[in-house]
C-alpha cells in the first residue's frame, strides 16, 4: 500500500514526538517523510528516478548523522 501524501502521513505520526527541541521533531518528519519516499520509489522501481534516488539516501545518510550528533549534544 503507496501512501498518498508522505509528508502529511510523517507529519501526523511524528509531529508530538518530544526531544526537547522543535528542530528535532521537525528533522524527524523530515527524515520519515523522505524515508517513505524512498520506499515508495523501490516499490515502483522506476528507473527514470535512480539519481534522485541516489541523491536522496545520500541527503538521509547525512542527516542521519546530524540527528545522532544533535542526540549526543542535547
Amino acid at each position: 500500500m503507496l501512501i498518498k501524501d508522505t509528508e502529511v502521513w510523517a507529519n501526523n505520526l511524528f509531529e508530538h514526538a518530544n526531544f526537547s527541541d522543535k528542530c528535532r521533531t521537525k528533522h524527524l518528519v523530515k527524515i520519515s517523510h523522505l524515508m517513505a519516499v524512498i520506499r515508495e520509489v523501490q516499490l515502483l522501481r522506476n528507473q527514470t528516478i535512480k539519481p534522485q534516488l541516489k541523491a536522496l539516501i545520500a541527503f538521509l545518510e547525512t542527516m542521519k548523522l546530524k540527528l545522532m550528533m544533535l542526540s549526543c549534544v542535547g
